[in-house]
């Protein structure tokens, strides 16, 4: 039963009066010999009549007896009838012509019109031709047709001018030409405000009018500009079959009747009734040749179709067994073929030319060891693609030819047989199914997506044998949208991904990927997405085996959307001043990869951007054009936050201009978004901080507390406060109000230069919420510097200082010998208090001892870390160096040092340990005499302290140090003695050693040297000794060891006493004797 048998009813009763009972194809009239003339109907009126017109009119124009007083010319001049075809010549600039013929409101609002357009080559001029519309004036109709020289196609709305384009479509980009001299049908179908054009039976474009409701309101007609245009066909109806795509055609022989099958040999061809189906049977047995059965669709058949049958050949006395697919039949004796001749086992396809039937190319099933069976039922699909042509049988690709002429899409289809019974069933005529390709020179161009498009199709191998791995399809949405694709894998997993082309190269990259979805049921996938180009791929998944999918693709504008920010400062949407909030509704994703927002503030304030309604990852930055060149870079960032929910963003800011973007987390986000600005103004001083000592804001002097506020960030990376205070204080200052991280810096310019120099620097911190900081600080000039602790740290903050005085020594101790403070002999205590730190670097101090004395130094009162040296200017010069240390120590809290000193003169110095320690500091001295040999010995022997001879024991008392660094003591024995020598009372590392001057040359030398030790407690050692002198040297044992020591000497009858010119030392101590 045929599947559109209404259709076709209501076209012959349309035209039954005007035409023989044959199969009508208006889209020819003009094409074949099969069809009569219109010229033979018309009466250039409404075929129904105007006295009393019907819904919907219907007219047709094919202007044979060159008349075309129907129509109206906007310059009646420049049109005409040449050769029964309507001819415009606007050559020579001459600009639009029209020619209309109005309904006077009969035109319903769903209607379709065509016409046959040419554009003549012509010197000088432009070659287009037009199918016009709803025509209320020369300046205002709409349009659908072709410019020539640009290769495009294009729908629109002319008023004045050609530039309010609805739907554009350039053959450049599919490597195909509008040509000159060559007739195209053009076919318009309206549907209310909606309208779609196809050329010669293809789909090319579609548009909305969406200022319309309905487009039949005015005349209707054919338009060119400066140009040459010829028209033909001119045609009106409610469904116009020329130039649109066919009707399918389907034929199962259900209803028992073969309605659109046509044949010269009536008789041989019947509809059996077989029980179970009916069949289309034809016998041509015993001899009685060639016999065809055609079939004609309705409308343009497509340049790719294809003829689906099951055939199945019947043995037969006297008989052949064969079957044949007819195409392209333009008479008996002019027709394709392609079927198989069971009897010789051989598939075939050729042609008919006169009586002969001529093979292009076959193939012999004995050669593969196959059969064709009698009586075995075959379903064979014939693939026609422009002159190519594929044979394929029960899915499997048999034979594939090609043919001298481009097109094979003008001539009937049908069945054929010779000689034979053969019987045919489910017979088919259909475009080829959409395969769009998988790279860009064959995708599937859906173009400018106004309302739905729906397709199926399969990936993997086809059912008729093709390898098909990938789909590409490509849209086009002119404004911001919710694209809506849902997706069918019918009978196994099938990969959809959508992809935009941010980069608007025309090509599809993996890092524009708006969604990916493998689906193998039914999913749906919804993305907000901007106004672009947009590609689907559909790929075969895991298997290589055919995969049928389905996809129903639509989109719905987005409402309510703001104007879409710029991706630069020049595009930025501008905010202008930031008074009072405001929100904005955008949408992020696709080639629209940043949204850019300009606002001013005019005090410094606190902004707070809002972003929220996003579902998937944005980005939310903030910058300042610090280097003012029109381009916002990574080191002007001052925020950066993102997230897939909602986002706050809060920063103290100065006045000033700032810029917020959005932009998509991931590659592939897409997402509306709203976003909302406000600020509330801080009470914060207009006036800006400077950046350097000249544009300090100069606080004055820190008697009484003194308070600064302002924002940093941004541009603003610096502020410089300076302050004073006219005596030694305990400065504290306050950091509050402080969001982010920042830098503290306090400085005294201590060089006394124009710049602020990190050696200068006294205290560095890096707070992030409110701090104190508490420093001792000589008398002067300071100067308080606050930086960002990182590009993005921006925050208002606030300063409170205040100070407590230190009692400190009037006079400040200098920093050499020359002006270091004399506190003269230490007969008493004495105590000192001052400050370090900032440009007093160096507090230097000279004290006095008469007699040895154990001194004893107390160090307080600070608060960070110094250092703490004790000197003596053993060497007599103008300098202290490092050699005359005699204590170094770097302390942190309070300490005490005792030492043991012979007498003289001493220094103490005290200095920041590192470039911004500053504290206030103590110094509480004291000594104790010690009781020591009244006569300080020499370190010679001729100045070597004389203890006498050892007749009962022996002992005395010294100290050794700086200025003193040996002591030599003599003594002498008169018979051979056992001789302990006790070292006792050490308070720091110390030497004894045992000599005797046994080359009696004054001179005590290594080689002398009975016995030696060293220690920092107590010495002790014992020799058995002849009669004879003998020498002690007690001698510190480093540059800066200092101590008193008591010596003593005890004797026994020796046992046995060792020559004394035996040498007992080692190497090692020899090499400390020298």
């Amino acid at each position: 039963m045929s599947q559109s048998p209404s259709l076709r009813r209501m076209i012959r009763k349309q035209f039954a009066r005007f035409v023989r009972p044959l199969p009508i194809r208006p889209a020819y009239l003009t094409k074949s010999p099969s069809y009569i003339q219109f010229d033979l109907l018309e009466n250039r009126t409404l075929l129904s009549g105007v006295t009393n017109p019907v819904d919907p009119p219907t007219y047709q124009e094919t202007f044979n007896d060159n008349d075309a007083s129907d129509f109206d010319q906007n310059a009646p001049a420049d049109w005409s009838i040449n050769n029964g075809e309507y001819v415009v010549n606007l050559s020579g600039g001459k600009g639009v012509g029209t020619s209309t013929i109005d309904f006077h409101g009969f035109l319903p609002q769903n209607f379709e019109m065509a016409a046959d357009i040419t554009s003549v080559q012509s010197s000088g001029d432009w070659h287009d031709g037009f199918l016009i519309f709803d025509y209320q004036g020369e300046n205002d109709f709409k349009y659908a047709g072709f410019f020539t020289g640009k290769n495009e196609f294009v729908i629109g709305h002319y008023e004045g001018g050609w530039g309010d384009r609805l739907a554009e479509v350039d053959w450049d980009a599919e490597g195909r030409t509008i040509d000159m001299g060559t007739s195209y049908t053009l076919h318009l179908k309206v549907t209310g405000n909606e309208v779609e054009l196809s050329v010669d039976g293809e789909a090319i474009a579609s548009a909305t009018y969406e200022d319309n409701t309905s487009l039949n309101g005015g005349a209707l007609g054919m338009a060119a500009v400066n140009s040459v245009t010829k028209f033909d066909n001119f045609i009106i109806a409610e469904e116009v079959l020329a130039g649109r795509s066919f009707v399918p055609l389907f034929e199962n022989f259900e209803d028992g009747r073969a309605d659109d099958f046509v044949t010269g040999n009536g008789p041989l061809w019947t509809v059996e009734n077989l029980g179970h189906t009916f069949v289309y049977e034809s016998d041509s047995s015993n001899g009685k040749g060639m016999t065809t059965s055609v079939v004609d669709v309705y409308g343009t058949l497509s340049e790719k179709y294809i003829i689906s049958v099951d055939m199945t050949q019947l043995a037969a006395s006297n008989s052949w067994q064969d079957g044949f697919v007819i195409f392209d039949y333009q008479s008996d004796t002019d027709f394709k073929f392609a079927g198989s001749f069971a009897g010789q086992n051989q598939w075939v396809i050729g042609e008919v030319v006169g009586n002969i039937m001529i093979r292009r190319t076959e193939i012999d099933w004995d050669n593969s060891g196959r059969t064709i069976n009698p009586e075995q039922s075959y379903h064979l699909d014939l693939l026609v693609s422009g002159n190519e042509v594929d044979l394929s049988v029960d899915g499997e690709i048999i034979l594939e030819t090609s043919f001298p002429e481009p097109l094979l899409n003008t001539g009937r289809s049908g069945l054929m047989t010779k000689n034979a019974l053969t019987r045919f069933d489910n017979f088919e005529v259909k475009p080829m199914p959409m395969d769009p390709g998988g790279d860009l020179d064959s995708l599937y161009d859906i173009g400018l997506l106004t309302s739905g498009f729906q397709t199926q199709g399969s990936v993997g191998v086809d059912g008729y044998g093709h390898y098909d791995t990938e789909d590409v399809f490509r849209f086009v949405i002119n404004q911001d949208s919710s694209v809506r694709l849902k997706m069918i894998g019918h009978n196994d997993s099938v990969s959809f991904t959508l992809f935009h082309d941010k980069s608007g190269d025309g090509i599809y990259d993996s890092n524009e990927r708006v969604e990916s979805n493998i689906v193998s049921g039914q999913e749906t996938m919804v993305e907000n997405v901007p106004a672009g180009e947009y590609f689907i791929r559909i790929s075969s998944v895991y298997t290589t085996h055919d995969r049928d999918y389905s996809f129903d693709l639509s989109h719905t504008p987005i409402p309510g959307l703001a104007p879409d920010p710029g991706e630069t400062i020049a595009e930025a949407t501008d905010l202008g001043v930031l008074n009072s909030p405001q929100a904005l509704y955008q949408i992020m994703g696709g080639s629209d990869i940043s949204d850019i927002y300009r606002l001013d503030l005019q005090n410094h304030s606190q902004l707070t951007v809002n972003l929220s309604g996003h579902d998937e990852a944005l980005s939310l930055k903030l910058y300042e054009d610090i280097n003012q060149n029109g381009v916002l870079e990574t080191a002007e960032r001052l925020e950066n936050w993102s997230s897939d929910s909602s986002l706050v963003m809060t920063e103290a800011l100065s006045s000033g201009t700032y810029f917020v973007e959005v932009a998509p987390r991931w590659e592939y986000s897409n997402s509306l978004y709203n976003i909302e600005f406000s600020q509330n103004p801080l009470d914060i001083p207009v006036t800006d901080p400077g950046d350097n000592i000249a544009t300090a804001v100069n606080l004055g002097i820190l008697n009484s507390p003194l308070s600064a506020s302002h924002v940093l960030g941004g541009s603003d990376e610096m502020e410089v406060y300076r302050f004073e205070i006219t005596n030694d204080a305990s400065v504290t200052v306050d950091i509050d109000g402080i969001t982010e991280q920042v830098n503290f810096y306090l400085y005294q310019n201590s060089n006394s230069n124009t710049l602020l120099e990190n050696f200068e620097d006294l205290e560095y911190l890096t707070p992030s919420s409110p701090t104190s900081i508490v420093t001792d600080l000589p008398k002067g000039v300071y100067y308080i510097v606050l930086t960002p602790r990182w590009d993005y740290s921006n925050t208002a903050f606030t300063l409170n200082l205040s100070q407590n005085p230190l009692t400190v020594s009037p006079v400040d101790p200098g920093n050499d010998m020359a002006s270091a403070r004399n506190l003269g002999v230490l007969n008493a205590d004495k105590l000192i208090r001052d400050v370090i730190g900032g440009r007093d670097t160096q507090d230097l101090y000279r004290f006095e001892i008469l007699a040895d004395a154990t001194v004893a130094i107390d160090l307080s009162g600070i608060n960070e870390q110094v250092y703490f040296s004790l000197y003596h200017n053993s060497n007599g010069n103008s300098l202290l160096e490092s050699f005359e240390d005699l204590e170094r120590l770097s302390i942190s809290s309070e300490t005490s040092l005792i030492d043991d000193l012979p007498a003289g003169e001493y220094y103490i110095l005290v200095e920041p340990r590192w470039d911004y320690s500053n504290t206030a500091y103590t110094l509480n001295l004291s000594q104790t005499p010690l009781s020591v040999t009244p006569t300080d010995p020499g370190d010679t022997i001729a100045t070597a302290y004389d203890l006498g001879t050892l007749t009962s024991n022996l002992s005395a008392s010294q100290v050794i140090g700086a200025g003193d660094p040996s002591d030599l003591f003599r003594f002498e024995i008169l018979s051979d003695l056992d001789v302990t020598l006790n070292l006792t009372g050490l308070r720091e590392h110390s030497t004894m050693e045992l000599f005797a001057d046994s080359n009696g040359n004054e001179i005590l030398e290594n080689s002398e040297g009975i016995q030696f030790r060293n220690s920092t407690q107590e010495i002790s050692m014992t020799e058995s000794l002849t009669a004879g002198v003998y020498f002690i040297r007690v001698a510190r044992h480093n540059d800066d060891d200092s101590s008193a020591f008591s010596l003593d000497i005890l004797a026994t009858a020796s046992s046995s006493a060792a020559p004394i010119s035996d040498n007992i030392f080692s190497d090692e101590d020899l090499l400390e004797l020298v």
